[in-house]
């Protein structure tokens, strides 16, 4: 079995579902609430000189258990993005082709719909054209119309 660390390096280059991600940040925390607890006891130990006489063994578990902790806790911001990230393309992955099924069938509701009405329109214009004599004679008279019944224009 590998250990936390490998995991936690291997979670950043295979490919990894993010069940397996929670997991691995959930154990992860442990951990780090494990060696913050190691580390406090490696200094209270260490800064004992009955427990510890030999200073410079004492100064490097102290630097080793706190460097563990701190490993661990740099490890655990990456891993949450890296746990986002993995949703984002999981959630992806199954909304694609949904959103695939759902623009096939709005171009064939829109091709449906063109078959439908641009012969419609068609229709709708010639038999406007049909029952109705042109407009430009009548247009002329309106506007007659409107010059005889408008205001005498006044220069000052």
């Amino acid at each position: 079995m590998s250990t936390l660390e490998e995991r936690i390096a291997a979670a950043f280059v295979d490919d990894v579902k993010s069940p397996d991600l929670a997991a691995l940040i959930a154990e992860t925390e442990a951990a780090i609430t494990d060696a913050d607890t190691n580390a406090k006891a490696e200094r209270i130990k260490g800064l004992d000189m009955l427990a510890s006489p030999d200073a410079d063994n004492a100064r490097q578990a102290m630097q080793a258990a706190e460097f563990a902790r701190d490993r661990l806790q740099a490890a655990l911001p990456r891993l949450q993005d890296r746990h986002c990230e993995v949703v984002a393309a999981e959630e992806f992955a199954l909304w694609l082709p949904r959103h695939e099924a759902v623009k096939a069938r709005r171009d064939a509701l829109a091709a449906e719909l063109r078959d439908l009405y641009v012969p419609f329109i068609d229709e709708a214009i010639a038999s406007r054209r049909r029952r109705l004599p042109s407009s430009a004679p009548r247009a002329r008279e309106r506007a007659a119309i409107a010059v005889k019944s408008a205001p005498p224009h006044r220069s000052c």
